[in-house]
């Protein structure tokens, strides 16, 4: 792994990313299935917020509802 360090910052090099930290691009046809499947929910994508959720959790509904309602632990 490269790592170029400064006084100020990290750069990362694209080689150095872990094959499993890059993710490979979602088709347009997974995420338009997952936003059919959002809205018949009741969600909207005004202003395309909800397309850009879903292209960053890779078109996964469960990986989006997730992140809109996340789980808090109280058992503390």
């Amino acid at each position: 792994m490269k790592i170029f360090l400064t006084s100020f910052n990290a750069v990362l090099t694209p080689l150095s990313l872990s094959p499993s930290l890059v993710q490979a691009p979602v088709s347009d046809e997974v995420i338009e299935e997952a936003l059919a499947q959002l809205r018949s929910m009741g969600y909207q994508d005004e202003g395309g917020w909800l397309k850009e959720l879903v292209s960053a959790k890779g078109g996964d509904v469960a990986k989006v509802l997730d992140a809109l309602h996340p789980v808090v632990d109280q058992t503390d």
